[in-house]
């Protein structure tokens, strides 16, 4: 896991509630291809901040990546 990557999922790690670092680690996956996984933190932070508009964006990012546009709209 690269530098970045390992730190940001180690920040989440020791902290589920620090946004900023699970914000950076699912842009991080997302550029890696790897959607599945960084829609589980996109996710996560929606609970969390449920009327945000960038957050419901960033949920349907991934979703529209894995093909899922029914669920990103």
């Amino acid at each position: 896991m690269p530098g970045a990557q390992a730190a940001f999922a180690q920040a989440v790690a020791a902290d589920a509630t620090h946004r900023d670092a699970r914000r950076q680690l699912a842009l991080l996956l997302l550029q890696r291809g790897r959607p599945e996984e960084a829609l589980v933190h996109q996710r996560a932070l929606l609970a969390v901040e449920p009327t945000s508009a960038p957050t419901h964006y960033a949920v349907a990012v991934p979703l529209l990546m894995l093909g899922r546009t029914a669920e990103a709209l």
